[in-house]
């Protein structure tokens, strides 16, 4: 390929540029010239972004494990969140079951029946 190029001077060169220089060129002008330190602070940036959101729904499922609450997998964010804090503040289990996961298990069964009415007996 043949480029010309316009010096300041007003004098015109051609000058011959390769296929790889080409393509180059025209990847940096429509995706930029990112380098690894870009990429590698965009993931911290999105890390950080993700953990000021609070515990994710695994690391309250494991809390919540490892704490022997039962029928944790059927609670949502918001309810393992509500049971850890009430195991921490010393609720006993009855009040929790009472509370928050009678009605998610009440709410987990409906969706397996046909007619959407949980059976109680």
């Amino acid at each position: 390929m043949v480029e010309v190029q316009t010096a300041p001077s007003g004098e015109v060169k051609v000058v011959r540029v390769t296929a790889q220089e080409t393509a180059h060129r025209l990847h940096e002008k429509y995706y930029g010239n990112k380098s690894k330190v870009t990429k590698e602070n965009d993931k911290i940036a999105k890390h950080v972004i993700a953990d000021s959101k609070g515990p994710s729904r695994n690391d309250l499922m494991m809390t919540a494990k490892s704490k022997g609450i039962k029928n944790y997998r059927i609670l949502n964010k918001e309810e393992l969140a509500k049971v850890l804090e009430m195991k921490q503040s010393g609720a006993t289990d009855e009040q929790m079951n009472d509370q928050v996961i009678r009605p998610a298990v009440e709410r987990w069964k409906s969706g397996w029946k046909k007619n959407k009415e949980v059976n109680n007996g």
